[in-house]
């Protein structure tokens, strides 16, 4: 049920120790879907099934990570729960 999950969401949602990799497409801020005050970044992403994902993060570090990715094939993986969460962000 997992799997299908994934494949029909338009969001991609990582549990600890999960990973994607795609193509980063595109960033935007946009208002965050669970706090309607705060602002978030929007990843599209583009898997190596060629599907389409979005992905919001609202950490400053990420976006300076991601800020000059874009058309780079990245591997992201989520390590930690709640405030302790951190990504890697890596060339696979």
């Amino acid at each position: 049920m997992k799997d299908w999950a994934f494949k029909n969401s338009t969001f991609l949602k990582l549990g600890d120790g999960e990973s994607f990799t795609g193509t980063l497409q595109s960033a935007k801020p946009v208002t965050s879907r669970f706090d309607r005050e705060k602002e978030v970044m929007q990843y599209q992403f583009e898997l190596e099934d060629g599907s389409e994902k979005l992905w919001e993060n609202g950490s400053t570090r990420v976006c300076e990570e991601l800020s000059d990715l874009i058309g780079e094939i990245l591997k992201i993986t989520r390590r930690g729960e709640g405030n302790e969460t951190k990504y890697e962000i890596s060339s696979p």
